[in-house]
């Protein structure tokens, strides 16, 4: 069993004893674990992708891991080819989840086979040109078999999640939700980004950045709400959020909302963020007291003072040497050095979070948060 998959078998195992349930975990063959699910001889399934035939009979969670599946090839130039992957001979494991992921995008599938050093073999030999696996998979397999490294494409990042029974949920119907509430704190590990895909990341970002960090105009907005803001106490602040979150929800947009969506310096973040090609779904900036100030779009929240992404910047503002000059990661609790990934499940997409602190001189001015698309960044590396 490689690390990731005993990551996954504890994050479940976390969260269920911190629900206080009774449970066992079998391992078996990927095709029994979902025929159990369906003719009720197990109350879940996992790890595993929405799939069309489950929802009938049973409820995906939240993400508990999160798969980076990369092609690997022979050659790096097969993996720059045009029309690739459907121009070439592609491998997989059979009743993998990437099987079934090709199927069901029509990309023709030269070979499955049972495992995954056959695909290594048939790589070699020219029978296929490409295999379509999970990184953690492959790292596995060559830190046993000691195997050279191969070059490499990433495809895509994808939450795995358990799938339970609708009647299990039937008899307990807040499972779903407490289950949920309880991943974050036992998936630590496998929700945030490794060290080198921050680092990949960041060389992107801050060079693009730069420019709204010395915008005049966003400058003067901050100074100017610094000091407009700065008799507000909390009382007066949650009063306003709530009546943004209430706009938020209900569409309906009072005068001093459109104020802030509307005003040229908001245009200006939303005409930037259309011309980076979706790296960037979200641009916010806010004051020094975390009450947003300008945005790319309609927030859920006027406060985000008390949301990482801001609070942690605001509150190492005063000790610059322990705050990057090339921005801050959202790392979520703190727990974890590297970057939390962020699963927006109405959308599918992955966001991670960095936060630049805005000065003048020795004054904090503000805080610009930008949520970045997660796939998008690494795809962009090539």
């Amino acid at each position: 069993k490689n690390d990731h998959a005993s990551a996954r078998v504890e994050t479940v195992r976390c969260v269920l004893n911190k629900l206080g349930h009774d449970f066992s975990i079998d391992v078996v063959p990927w095709k029994r674990a979902q025929s159990d699910l369906q003719h009720g001889r197990s109350d879940g399934y996992f790890s595993a992708i929405p799939q069309s035939h489950l929802d009938a009979v049973a409820t995906l969670t939240a993400p508990i891991v999160l798969e980076k599946w990369f092609w690997f090839a022979k050659d790096a130039a097969m993996l720059q080819q045009p029309g690739f992957p459907s121009a070439l001979k592609v491998g997989v494991l059979r009743g993998s989840n990437q099987e079934e992921w090709l199927q069901r995008k029509g990309i023709r599938i030269a070979q499955s086979v049972n495992q995954l050093p056959s695909l290594l073999k048939l790589l070699e030999i020219g029978r296929i040109d490409t295999f379509l696996v999970d990184e953690h998979v492959f790292s596995s397999l060559l830190s046993i078999t000691q195997a050279k490294q191969w070059p490499s494409r990433f495809e895509r990042y994808v939450p795995m999640g358990l799938y339970i029974s609708n009647r299990f949920l039937a008899l307990n119907p807040d499972f779903i939700h407490q289950f949920n509430a309880y991943i974050p704190s036992c998936a630590v590990s496998t929700l945030h980004l490794s060290s080198r895909e921050e680092e990949r990341i960041r060389a992107q970002v801050d060079q693009r950045v730069a420019p709204l960090l010395t915008s005049g105009s966003l400058r003067e907005l901050l100074v100017k709400s610094n000091q407009l803001n700065s008799k507000l106490d909390m009382t007066a602040i949650h009063q306003a959020d709530v009546k943004w979150i209430t706009a938020s929800d209900e569409g309906a947009r009072p005068e001093w909302i459109r104020a802030i969506l509307d005003s040229p310096e908001s245009a200006h973040l939303h005409t930037w963020q259309e011309k980076q090609q979706g790296l960037f779904r979200e641009i916010l900036l806010t004051d020094s007291r975390g009450l947003l100030v300008a945005s790319s779009e309609m927030t859920s929240d006027y406060y985000q003072g008390d949301e990482e992404k801001v609070s942690q910047p605001l509150q190492m503002a005063s000790t610059p040497s322990s705050v990057r000059h090339n921005g801050w990661f959202d790392r979520g609790d703190g727990h974890y050095p590297t970057a939390l990934i962020d699963y927006d499940a109405s959308t599918g997409r992955f966001l991670v979070h960095i936060s630049y602190l805005i000065r003048d001189g020795q004054q904090l001015l503000g805080v610009l948060c930008l949520g970045i698309d997660l796939e998008m960044a690494l795809k962009s590396q090539g």
